[in-house]
Formats: C-alpha cells, structure tokens, sequence
C-alpha cells in the first residue's frame, strides 16, 4: 500500500512525501485431521482414509491444497504413516500433521485332531491355520484296524481316509474313529434241485456283520418254486440277502415246471 502525503504553505509552495507500507502474511495454514489421529486396520481388508482439512487466515479454506504421503499396505502386518502437509498461497507452510495406521496380523485359529481306537491322524494335536487358508487331514488304521468314523465339529461325517477343512475362518476339531477288523467268520450253504442254479452255490465265508447275496435262475420252462432258508421254506423269489450275517446259514432253491393249463372251446346251439 501506498501512502502519500502533501503540504502548501503560505506562499503556496508545495511539499510532497510518500510512505510504502507492505503487509505481509506470515501466518501459515492449519491442518485438522478428519479422524482419529491412530488407527488399526484389519488384514486384508480395505483401507480408506479420512483425510484432513486445512485453514488460512487470507486463503480460507486450503483443503484443496493439501498434499498426502505414505501409503498402506493391508496385506502386509505393520505401522504406516501417513503425513498431510500445505502451503498456502504466500508460501508458508503448514505444521505436517500424521496418522499412525497399524494393519493388524492375519486372523489365526485353531484346528483339534485326535483319534479314537488304533489308528492316526496326520498331522496330530493342534494345528494353526492362517484365515482363508486350507488344511488337510490324513486318516491311517493300524494293521487289523478300519476307519469306522469321523466327526468333524461334534457331527458325523462321511469315512474317509482324508478330510480337509477348505477357507479356514474359524477354530475347527476332527475326531477319527478306529475299530478292529472282525476275525469271526461264518458260512451260508447254497444248494438247489435240478432245473436251475442258484449263485454263488456250495459253501461261502462270509465275515461277521456282512451281507451274502444269493441269485437264483431256473431254466427255460420252470419256476423258482420255494426257498428253504435254514430249513424254512418261504416263497421263492430270484434273489436272497442274508444280512448282518452273525451264524452259519443254509438256502436251497427248489424249482418246478411251469404249468399250462389246457384250453376248451365250447359251443352249443
């Protein structure tokens, strides 16, 4: 600014003087942070952040203005910062304000094998697992063992010899279940008259608990007349399932000729 000054005197001389002032800003900007000036991330998970806003006492409102640095890395564990920083339009600059971000380690848990009867499960004990990963499980009976059962998560699911926990995103538990093989054996006696066959026919080994099937075909032109189940004679029928097998058995396949009756004609007046 200029500021002139003139004086006449009597005689109606003239004097003139002039005064510059300049008016400086010297005041910088201020940043607000939007936010909490610290803040924890999860893992994996997006991060947005708030920004901030920065005043001038000539400029006014400087947001616009206001330069960001430092990033965050979400898949990597660990404290960022982040650093907001202006200038207003005479040049003074702001105090840098910062966030902290921390991105919190990747979600674990835990998975629970153990085994009942003789037999393993691999790997064994507790297990940790990192959220979203996989874990597979690997069942193997002792000689003279088989896989009766496994429960996962207190429920029963289908035997297998492996079972794998697929996006682990909780704690698990599985439970293999072992029995020993059954030694008792016990056989079922087929035989069958003549015109037809029944199959498998003389004597079958079936172990205790399994089931025996029988077929029985009777030749072009008969029947399967009777069945004679341990001596007991029951309709005939072209198969037979001894089940749950837990004694010696007996089946015999009695076949007779099919039968035609004969036709008349009659006729009268």
């Amino acid at each position: 600014y200029t500021i002139n000054y003139s004086v006449t005197d009597l005689s109606g001389n003239q004097a003139t003087a002039s005064r510059v002032v300049r008016v400086l800003d010297l005041t910088p900007p201020v940043i607000t942070l939007l936010g909490l000036a610290s803040t924890t991330v999860p893992f994996g998970s997006a991060y947005v952040d708030a920004g901030a806003t920065a005043l001038d006492n000539v400029n006014g409102n400087v947001t616009f203005l206001i330069v960001r640095t430092g990033t965050v890395n979400t898949l990597l564990p660990g404290t960022y910062t982040i650093t907001y920083n202006v200038n207003d339009q005479s040049g003074n600059s702001a105090i840098p304000v910062t966030r902290t971000v921390t991105v919190l380690p990747q979600p674990s848990y835990s998975v629970t094998s153990s085994v009942t009867g003789n037999g393993t499960i691999t790997p064994s004990g507790t297990t940790t697992v990192l959220q979203g990963q996989n874990l597979t499980f690997t069942i193997t009976p002792n000689a003279g063992n088989f896989i009766s059962g496994l429960i996962v998560d207190g429920n029963i699911v289908a035997t297998s010899s492996t079972f794998t926990f697929n996006n682990v995103t909780a704690n698990h538990s599985i439970v293999a279940l072992f029995s020993p093989l059954s030694l008792t054996t016990f056989t079922v006696f087929a035989a069958s008259t003549t015109n037809g066959t029944i199959t498998p026919t003389g004597t079958t080994t079936v172990s205790q608990g399994a089931n025996q099937t029988f077929t029985i075909a009777p030749s072009v032109g008969f029947n399967v007349a009777s069945l004679i189940i341990d001596g007991i004679t029951i309709v005939g029928t072209t198969t037979y399932t001894f089940s749950n097998v837990q004694s010696n058995h007996t089946i015999d396949a009695v076949f007779s000729p099919i039968v035609v009756l004969p036709t008349f004609t009659t006729t009268g007046t």
